[in-house]
């Protein structure tokens, strides 16, 4: 009977150890085949809808240096993040050449606003009350896997990173 058990323990460790690798091969196939597909080349031309309700083009900051930042209010690693975007943007002035621009990817709309509001995120997020998450119009483009996902593009509107984790990271890319 103990046998069986400790047999049947096995198997099972056996099969979740199984599964996270598989998922964990996944995930970075899936993020290797779509970083290859952007880096030096131009952002995808997209648009969308912030949560005041303007019309948002991202082509309309060529010229400047755009970090996009892809989370959800779910994400532990996104919502760790906010502070230090909320701080890099209080450094910037109007005449900056730097943009910060986020784009969320909760279903929950209400909720997502309220924790906008809750959190005091003082830079432009993206929201699709129609298309959210990754089928949003303005996600679709970038192809978003994984999140929090963080892209930079120059000012000539060239990718030159994406799927970036930490804020900090693509702060470094500017440098």
């Amino acid at each position: 009977m103990i046998k069986g058990i400790i047999i049947l323990i096995g198997l099972v460790s056996f099969l979740v150890l199984s599964y996270k690798g598989y998922r964990y091969i996944r995930h970075h196939t899936l993020q290797n085949n779509i970083a290859v597909e952007y880096i030096n080349k131009p952002v995808p031309e997209t648009s969308g809808t912030d949560i005041k309700g303007q019309i948002f083009k991202l082509e309309s900051y060529k010229g400047k240096n755009v970090i996009i930042v892809f989370w959800a209010t779910w994400c532990r690693f996104c919502v760790k993040e906010i502070p230090d975007i909320i701080k890099f943007q209080n450094t910037l002035t109007k005449d900056s050449d730097i943009v910060i621009i986020s784009s969320i990817l909760d279903k929950d709309i209400k909720k997502a606003k309220e924790f906008i509001s809750k959190k005091k995120i003082n830079y432009t997020v993206i929201i699709d009350e129609i298309n959210y998450g990754a089928e949003s119009e303005f996600n679709r483009p970038f192809k978003i896997v994984n999140i929090p996902s963080i892209w930079v593009i120059n000012k000539e509107g060239i990718v030159i990173a994406q799927n970036l984790i930490h804020f900090d990271d693509a702060i470094e890319k500017l440098k």
